[in-house]
């Protein structure tokens, strides 16, 4: 489904209705984490990495709710890459930024439930 979606995007940008969605649409950032989370889901982290880290570190135009999730999403792909020194730098800086976020409970590692229960 990502992929499709994914392929789907990028040969009708622009939209073929007219209708164009630019970084001031907040529907932009929405569908971008969406497609980031969706690859996340997938087991396609180099993807979701790519596509989070454009709403993450954004410092502008986001809006904060989008970006607080992104911030998270990306901390939980570098967890499951055991890349956890970037993981807690981006809980960190998700916990400077928003210190009272409803998601700060879900902004650590162990949040996280890993495919392989090994891990």
């Amino acid at each position: 489904m990502c992929a499709a979606y994914d392929a789907w995007c990028n040969q009708n940008a622009p939209f073929n209705s007219g209708i164009t969605h630019t970084e001031q649409d907040s529907i932009y950032w929405e569908a971008l984490f969406q497609l980031g989370e969706c690859w996340a889901l997938a087991g396609e982290y180099d993807r979701a990495c790519r596509i989070l880290r454009e709403v993450a570190y954004r410092n502008e135009g986001v809006p904060p709710d989008i970006h607080q999730r992104a911030l998270v999403r990306l901390g939980h792909v570098h967890c499951i890459h055991g890349e956890r020194r970037m993981a807690v730098q981006l809980f960190e800086r998700f916990q400077a930024l928003y210190p009272s976020s409803p998601y700060r409970p879900l902004a650590d590692c162990r949040s996280v439930r890993f495919r392989d229960a090994g891990k």
